[in-house]
């Protein structure tokens, strides 16, 4: 009895293991905005692309990403969102 059961729980444990190790994937696409001087100076789009495991956690927790950086007087700011589904 003792046998079948450790048996029982071994095999769950594996079927556990090997589910959770699959990555979930989305397709995901992005719009990537810039501006100048607070002036927007181009649009553009990433088509869909399939984002999987760390990498799609990072989309799906932070799916608008704003990088600024500045030199002298011209400002950059490039506004990338991401769409997953």
């Amino acid at each position: 009895m003792k046998k079948s059961i450790l048996k029982i729980a071994g095999i769950l444990s594996i079927a556990f293991l090997m589910t959770s190790c699959q990555e979930s994937c989305e397709k995901c696409s992005a719009k990537v905005v810039q501006y100048l001087n607070g002036e927007q100076v181009s649009t553009s789009t990433v088509s869909a692309q399939e984002i999987c495991g760390d990498e799609l956690d990072k989309i799906k927790d932070n799916p608008v990403v704003t990088v600024e950086q500045g030199v002298g007087e011209l400002k950059q700011k490039v506004v990338t969102t991401y769409t997953c589904n």
